[in-house]
């Protein structure tokens, strides 16, 4: 997981704690940017320091901003601290409404301004979940903000209030190295003996615990499935065989996405002497589970299992274009190569004696 800094901005305090995190902001500026530098033949990069809006009663009463360095969190808190001296337009709001998404309003449009702002250090997976986790565990009193500001009329003018002792930064302790405990592999059989075609899936959860006080556990399941299409020829003939269809796919909690999205999944033995990298899309299962088994490569699926069986230990991971994302031990063994060997052999078996049973009610 990643180490996120959010900061949290409200302009209407009341009953705050009823809010949501609500629809992420467009960023206007990137898109006209990216458009001009796509009229000049150059493509622009991903949008960063992305942020959302907190929405209670379909009225927007603040915005979560996530960064991935504290420099720029700390700027952008600090401007906005300056309310309406602030060179940040975000600072500004109009009758309820923020002034940046007014078209052709200017600062001297503005009547009002953020109230409170808090920066919070978030570890998560995504700039989405850490800007919805450090809402949630902030408004409910479970996480320590590193700088509060709190706007409190005192003859009208704006009073900075220093942050309690306790939501002072705080050295961490060295944090131990993830353990990951793997449940062991289960099969299950499906159709077998009900003149379908036969399957077997086999599945193994683990569960990575020790990461971050934040973000204290993960869990990645692992399932590949074997179904069986049918003899290729004649059992007694040479060259004959088995087809097979092989799916494959990796399930992560938590690991939020509001709709599918291209990423690059990485499996490497932790000797560093197999590696290989498959673009893939990951799509929304719940609020906390995401799932890949769509592969761009048609033998992508061919090289993941045969990396699966090394029996090396391995590290998966998940990048976007710009970072690597989720980072993750494997533990693996030999185990799952004889597993998937009995369950060829199996399935080979099981195709070969529907044969000859229907060779028989032939006669």
């Amino acid at each position: 997981m990643l180490l996120h800094f959010v900061v949290i901005s409200l302009f209407d305090e009341r009953h705050s704690d009823e809010a949501r995190l609500g629809p992420k902001d467009p960023d206007r500026a990137h898109e006209w940017a990216a458009q001009a530098l796509g009229n000049m033949g150059v493509k622009a990069g991903p949008v960063q320091d992305p942020m959302w809006y907190l929405v209670r009663e379909s009225k927007k009463i603040g915005y979560v901003k996530v960064f991935r360095e504290e420099r720029y969190a700390r700027n952008w808190f600090r401007d906005l601290a300056e309310q309406e001296n602030s060179q940040n337009f975000w600072a500004f709001w109009h009758d309820g409404q923020p002034l940046a998404l007014v078209e052709g309003a200017n600062a001297r449009d503005a009547n009002q301004f953020v109230k409170s702002m808090s920066l919070c250090r978030v570890r998560a997976f995504s700039a989405e979940t850490a800007a919805d986790t450090g809402w949630k565990k902030w408004i409910s009193g479970h996480l320590t903000a590193e700088e509060v500001f709190l706007d409190r009329p005192r003859n009208n003018s704006a009073v900075k209030i220093e942050p309690p002792a306790e939501a002072k930064p705080i050295v961490e302790a060295p944090r131990r190295k993830g353990q990951a405990v793997p449940s062991g592999w289960q099969v299950t059989r499906e159709n077998i003996d009900e003149g379908k075609r036969p399957s077997e899936e086999l599945r193994q959860t683990i569960t990575i615990t020790g990461m971050a006080p934040s973000q204290p556990s993960a869990v990645l399941s692992i399932s590949f499935k074997l179904t069986s299409e049918g003899l290729i020829g004649d059992p007694e003939e040479a060259g004959s065989g088995v087809r097979f269809d092989r799916k494959l796919s990796f399930s992560l909690r938590p690991f939020h996405l509001p709709h599918d999205a291209d990423f690059v999944m990485g499996l490497a033995t932790l000797d560093q002497s197999q590696a290989d990298r498959f673009r893939v899309i990951a799509s929304p299962v719940d609020r906390e589970t995401s799932i890949i088994k769509k592969f761009y490569g048609p033998t992508d699926v061919a090289k993941c299992v045969e990396l699966l069986r090394l029996g090396k230990a391995l590290l998966f991971t998940i990048a976007d274009e710009v970072e690597t994302l989720v980072k993750l031990p494997l533990p693996n063994d030999d185990e799952f190569r004889r597993l998937m060997d009995d369950t060829h052999e199996r399935l080979m078996q099981t195709e070969i004696t529907s044969y000859y049973i229907r060779q028989q009610f032939r006669r």
